[in-house]
């Protein structure tokens, strides 16, 4: 079991979490009782592939600030610095041999937000959107803003028609969840013909 925060420690916590609830166009903070533990809503930055989506993050605090912030994705994003399944987060913020006991919470959520519109893709944790993003700009677009339509509530008109319409298709030809489709179209660079009812059972939602 975790060691409970001390008094000081408690204090700074509960500082921060203040800084984030008075952020409320930005930050959205979901589930604040717990100490050890936040959750935040964070809102995709404007002119962005992922404007308009919704995304829970949370952040576990059991030795910050003496040591960064463990950061999830709950919500699954396409974006090279995020895992695709954990949700885990790679940014020098967070970095232990560059951490600062003074950063502030909200610090690191900026940072978070900043990062879904600002890529860094020479340090990836889904290597494919790295790829993509390098390869493809417009495909790597097109697919934040559908993974933004599926997963995080964003509207779907920013979609491209053809990428829906694959959506679709793979949904009724292998009888899997529009995500599981998307997953795999997303990893098959949008080509139907290599996806099968066998890569789709390798697939999660």
């Amino acid at each position: 079991m975790a060691p409970e925060p001390t008094v000081n420690m408690q204090r700074r916590i509960m500082r921060d979490i203040t800084d984030i609830s008075k952020m409320e166009s930005d930050y959205i903070l979901i589930d604040g009782d717990h100490l050890n533990y936040i959750k935040v809503v964070i809102t995709g930055p404007p002119s962005s592939p992922f404007e308009g989506g919704i995304f829970e993050v949370t952040l576990d605090l059991h030795k910050f600030p003496a040591k960064p912030p463990k950061v999830v994705f709950e919500t699954p994003v396409f974006h090279p610095n995020i895992c695709p399944y954990e949700g885990k987060v790679c940014m020098n913020i967070l970095n232990p041999t560059e951490w600062a006991p003074a950063t502030r919470l909200v610090q690191i959520l900026e940072a978070a937000r900043s990062l879904l519109d600002q890529p860094n893709a020479a340090s990836p944790l889904n290597g494919s959107a790295a790829c993509m993003l390098r390869m493809n700009q417009n495909m790597y677009v097109d697919t934040i803003r559908a993974w933004t339509h599926v997963f995080a509530g964003g509207d779907g008109s920013r979609v491209p028609q053809h990428m829906l319409d694959l959506m679709n298709q793979a949904t009724e030809r292998l009888h899997i969840t529009k995500a599981k489709a998307l997953r795999l179209l997303t990893r098959h660079e949008w080509i139907p013909n290599r996806l099968t009812r066998r890569s789709s059972e390798d697939e999660s939602d």
